[in-house]
């Protein structure tokens, strides 16, 4: 009788070891499936990234008028001088496209000059919250 406690003591470890090593199997095989999945992850992130930034490196140009046109007034380093809203001069604005988009019209007064004006004067109250709505077409 003792031969066969012993012989199940010694079933019930090498059992134990078994089922042991079958989880270790098992615990390394699901870290190394998550590692290359994280690898293969930051791979295809890097590969995004860098399709959709590189590629030109030049600045787009810009098109049209870039500045004001036709006669304006003396402006300093950061616009327009004088009384907050005077009148400084007039821009000239150059024709857009023959085509206008959304099957739209141009404005009457499109190309028309316009006024330049001197900065506007601070209306904004300070420590306020404001917030812009914007419809488009």
């Amino acid at each position: 009788m003792a031969k066969k406690k012993t012989r199940n003591r010694q079933l019930a470890k090498q059992h134990q070891r078994r089922l042991s090593e079958r989880q270790q199997h098992e615990r390394r095989r699901r870290m190394t499936i998550i590692a290359v999945a994280l690898i293969i992850a930051l791979l295809g992130s890097l590969g995004v990234f860098l399709a959709f930034t590189a590629g030109d490196d030049e600045p787009p140009a810009a098109t049209g008028a870039t500045g004001a046109t036709g006669e304006t007034g003396e402006t300093g380093p950061t616009g327009p001088t004088g009384e907050p809203g005077a009148q400084t001069g007039t821009v000239q604005p150059e024709p857009g496209p023959a085509e206008v988009a959304c099957g739209g019209t141009e404005p009457k007064g499109a190309v028309k000059p316009k006024p330049q004006f001197a900065s506007p004067a601070q209306v904004l109250e300070e420590g306020m919250s404001y917030e812009a709505v914007f419809l488009t077409s």
